[in-house]
Order: structure tokens, then C-alpha cells, then sequence
């Protein structure tokens, strides 16, 4: 048993992954191995902060306006304005910086393996793919911003686990829940996104796992994720 790692689980909205990573941390902890659970964006003051006004920017404007009470800035704020993508993808980005610089490098420092509710390529696919429509330019810039964030950091995913499920399966599964800003885009946006988390899948098939998410979740564990953290910690 070896060394410690950054695993990631990915794909699109109730896709399962979440489940997924806390088998993966079930089966860490029966083994006695150190590691940590975060969830992108998120984990910080910075990134939780960004994750609401990703996800339910109306209600956190309106909180803003009830609370800033003094602040001219708010006095005659549009709580429905509308963001633009690349408010949304620095927004991202911002979020991830900061959890890489105070939770991620950290935790690796400490001999800790973190295992990471989305991270990079959830940008690549849901802005890069659903608001860029996959150009090739625009993907070459995400990725050209990440790579700065990895160099300055110096680390990067060892291991990403893509749970695929169709669109159809995606609405189902969510059908009775409140959903999100981001949940609430149309069927066209997310075949965009899952297209996109096909093609990583693809082209970096030796980092990236792509599992059918449709398969029940003891086989999709068993089969699709146990044998790589098997392997990946030489257990």
C-alpha cells in the first residue's frame, strides 16, 4: 500500500457520483487509509460563497440587498440579471484556485488522499460544452487556465471516475426535485456536457474512467471503481 492520491468523480447532475465517493471513502477508511472527502465548489469560505451564487444567484442577491443595507451597491440591484459565461466560467475558476491552494495541496502535503465531488472537468463540460457548445478555441483556453492553476500549485488529478447516464435518465431521476440555476438548462445544454465528458473520457482514458452510471450501484463500485483504487493503492 502506497502513496496518496487525487481522485476525482465527475458527470452530469444525478449521475450518482456522489454515492459513488462515499463507497470509495468506505472503502479508504476499512483500509486505514488517511484521505478526505471535498465537494467543487465548495470547501472553503471562498468557494461555498461562490457555489450559492452559482447555483441560486436570485436568492443570494436578495440577501444582499436585505443585508448591505448601507452599501450604494445594492440599493437598486437586478436580482434576475442574467450572468454572462464567462462571468460563470472566472467565477469557476476563482473557486477553483482557492481550493486547490488551501485544501487539495494542503491535505496532499499531510500524506492525505483527497477525493474531490467534481473538479476541472466539470468546467470543461458544463462551460466549456453546455455554454461554449464544445469550440475549440474556448476549450483550449478552459484548459490553458487550468494548466496555470496546476503549475502554480503543482498538482493535479491522478485518478477521475466519469459516471455517464443519458439525458432522459438525468431528467428522471431528477423529476420532483427543486432545481438549481444550473440544473434548470434545457435537454440541448446537458447532451452538450455529457458529449463533452465522452470526449475526455476518449482522448485521456489513462486518468479518466468512464463507468456506465445506469448500472446499479454496488456493480457500478464493484466493477467499474474498485479494481482502479485497488491498483491505485496496490491493495
Amino acid at each position: 500500500m502506497t502513496g496518496h492520491y487525487f481522485i476525482t468523480f465527475e458527470g452530469i447532475d444525478t449521475c450518482g457520483k456522489t454515492t459513488q465517493l462515499k463507497k470509495a471513502a468506505a472503502f479508504l477508511a476499512q483500509h486505514q487509509i488517511s484521505h478526505v472527502v471535498e465537494k467543487e465548489p465548495g470547501s472553503t469560505a471562498l468557494g461555498g460563497t461562490l457555489r450559492r451564487i452559482l447555483k441560486e444567484p436570485a436568492e443570494i442577491y436578495h440577501a444582499m440587498n436585505l443585508f448591505f443595507t448601507n452599501n450604494p451597491d445594492f440599493t437598486h440591484l437586478n436580482i434576475h440579471q442574467e450572468r454572462t459565461p464567462e462571468a460563470e466560467l472566472f467565477l469557476f475558476l476563482a473557486s477553483r484556485a482557492d481550493f486547490l491552494n488551501h485544501i487539495v495541496c494542503p491535505q496532499l502535503q499531510q500524506n492525505k488522499s483527497v477525493l474531490a465531488d467534481r473538479f476541472f472537468d466539470s468546467t470543461r463540460t458544463y462551460q466549456g460544452g453546455g455554454l461554449y457548445h464544445n469550440d475549440p478555441e474556448d476549450l483550449a483556453f478552459i484548459q490553458l487556465a487550468h494548466e496555470f492553476l496546476f503549475r502554480k500549485n503543482n498538482v493535479r488529478p491522478d485518478l477521475t471516475f466519469v459516471l455517464d447516464i443519458p439525458v432522459p435518465v438525468m431528467k428522471q431521476r431528477s423529476r420532483g426535485q427543486r432545481l438549481d440555476a444550473i440544473e434548470q438548462r434545457g435537454d440541448a445544454y446537458f447532451e452538450r456536457v455529457r458529449q463533452a465528458y465522452l470526449d475526455i473520457a476518449r482522448n485521456e482514458s489513462e486518468r479518466v474512467i468512464c463507468i456506465d452510471g445506469t448500472q446499479s450501484i454496488d456493480t457500478i463500485f464493484c466493477g467499474g471503481i474498485l479494481p482502479h483504487l485497488q491498483r491505485l493503492y496496490s491493495l
